[in-house]
């Protein structure tokens, strides 16, 4: 697991406040949650914002089970007629969307890129194998994103963002384990405190060990809960963000529920 430090610059701002929104999936985005988490993040100092975007952001579905069409594209030489038009709405979608966040902080450094399982489908080997040389660069999403170039902070995929504080640490990605217990998964596996994503369900449970008391967050989605590849089915989802208030000593998480764009605190009050 890698450890990434972030925050030298803590004392000179007391309290980092920190929104982490996750498994937006781009089209499926739920745009009157999103507008509800930015309008509420945007009461805090403006100095002290931070902005996680905890994976998942985009969607990439043109990538599911596309096999022969991979094969067909690289044996016609033609990228250009299905995978290029379908990547270029995706990185129209990441500019209207980053034009939304960007005024809330004071500069792009303030916001935190985490790849997730979906934004991870662009370099799988299966995908790789058929690529035509000439097209690599227009799916290498960092680059075409210029996270590097504007200096978005980027945690690649199953790699860890580890908060220090005095009374514990908070490690955050992704997500790795669905499963019964993703929780649990999680805190075993980073040996601390943990957030992430990826379930789309919002959750939290505590850990007593020798070494002091663990919280496991799980991250509600951004997303709508019936896109079309779930036609119906049943599920746990819940939409929402959470945030995470900062300081040498320690941190605090809360988490929040939207229903039709309202907000609702932990304990379902409309807030």
């Amino acid at each position: 697991m890698e450890k990434v430090t972030l925050f030298n610059d803590l004392h000179r701002v007391q309290t980092l406040s920190i929104l982490v929104i996750s498994d937006l999936h781009s089209e499926y985005m739920d745009y009157a949650s999103l507008q509800t988490a930015l309008r509420f993040f945007a009461i805090t100092p403006k100095k002290r914002r931070r902005i996680f975007l905890l994976g998942d952001i985009f969607d990439m579905e043109f990538l599911v089970d596309k096999i022969e069409a991979y094969k067909r594209a690289k044996k016609a030489k033609d990228f250009d007629g299905y995978f290029v038009p379908e990547i270029e709405k995706e990185y129209a979608w990441w500019d209207w969307f980053l034009k939304k966040i960007i005024p809330l902080v004071n500069d792009y450094n303030c916001i935190t890129f985490f790849e997730g399982n979906h934004e991870e489908r662009l370099h799988r080997p299966r995908f790789n194998d058929f690529m035509l040389a000439e097209y690599s660069s227009m799916f290498n999403l960092p680059v075409q994103l210029r996270l590097y170039d504007l200096g978005i902070n980027y945690i690649e995929y199953n790699d860890w963002l580890k908060i220090e504080t005095e009374q514990g640490a908070l490690a955050l990605t992704h997500g790795i384990y669905c499963g019964a217990n993703p929780i649990k998964k999680h805190v075993d596996v980073a040996r601390c405190s943990v957030m992430f994503g990826h379930t789309h369900e919002r959750g939290v449970r505590s850990f007593k060990t020798i070494d002091g008391t663990f919280m496991g967050y799980n991250n509600p989605c951004l997303c709508g809960t019936q896109p079309k590849y779930m036609a119906g089915k049943p599920h746990n989802w819940s939409v929402g963000f959470s945030t995470i208030q900062v300081t040498e000593q320690a941190f605090w998480v809360n988490q929040f529920t939207t229903y039709n764009g309202l907000l609702y605190d932990a304990h379902g009050r409309k807030v």
